[in-house]
């Protein structure tokens, strides 16, 4: 039951994925190439999410998307990066609003999601994706649909780091609640921290597409 709950959720990780990049970049490629491709970045994902590693299973994540990026839509490589480690930073912070505040209320293990308890996994999976497509859809709304020559480096890096550093911010709080089981103001500071570094991705986006209008 659980590897199919997984397996649900990497779909409905997938489409939302590809919902953000279908609404702000046209593909480079032939239709039956760019299904092939999602399908591969899809089977590939949930097969190294089965290891139960998740800094490689974040790795992956971001991976698989910046190849989506160059080779579906032909963004250039500082381009692919950056909405990469956005949506990373969007699908890792929304994770995490969810499973703190599902950890207030209910005795979890961090260290053992999937073969852990049933309906606790089917709950905050329903959480965080929802979440997630929710946090895609808003920064959706900010998009301008553009060709991939429009974004240049320069332009594209420092946002870039922001993606990084929320990255490396949540997998500290990750690191915190698995090795020393935190008390419910600290999950809350910590829901709550991963809710504004959320905000502050999707502001610095919109941000970003404000000055490409201009």
């Amino acid at each position: 039951m659980n590897r199919l709950i997984f397996l649900s959720t990497f779909l409905f990780e997938l489409l939302t994925g590809a919902f953000y990049f279908g609404v702000k970049f046209s593909p480079a490629r032939r239709r039956w190439q760019t299904a092939a491709s999602f399908i591969a970045v899809g089977a590939l994902q949930y097969g190294i999410s089965m290891l139960n590693m998740p800094y490689v299973n974040l790795t992956a994540f971001i991976l698989c998307w910046f190849f989506i990026g160059v080779f579906v839509y032909a963004l250039r490589i500082p381009a692919a990066a950056f909405h990469a480690g956005l949506l990373a930073a969007i699908m890792m912070s929304t994770e995490f609003v969810a499973t703190f505040l599902l950890k207030l209320f209910v005795d979890i293990d961090m260290n053992d999601l999937f073969f852990g308890d049933t309906f606790n996994l089917m709950i905050l999976s329903f959480m965080a994706k929802i979440v997630y497509f929710i946090g895609v859809y808003i920064a959706s709304r900010f998009s301008v649909r553009e060709k991939s020559v429009r974004i240049l480096a320069p332009q594209t890096l420092p946002l870039l780091l922001l993606s990084a550093a929320t990255l490396f911010v949540l997998s500290g709080m990750d690191e915190t609640v698995k090795r020393y089981s935190p008390d419910r103001p600290l999950l809350l500071i910590f829901s709550l921290a991963s809710g504004f570094l959320l905000y502050a991705n999707l502001t610095v986006f919109a941000v970003h597409e404000y000055t490409i209008r201009l």
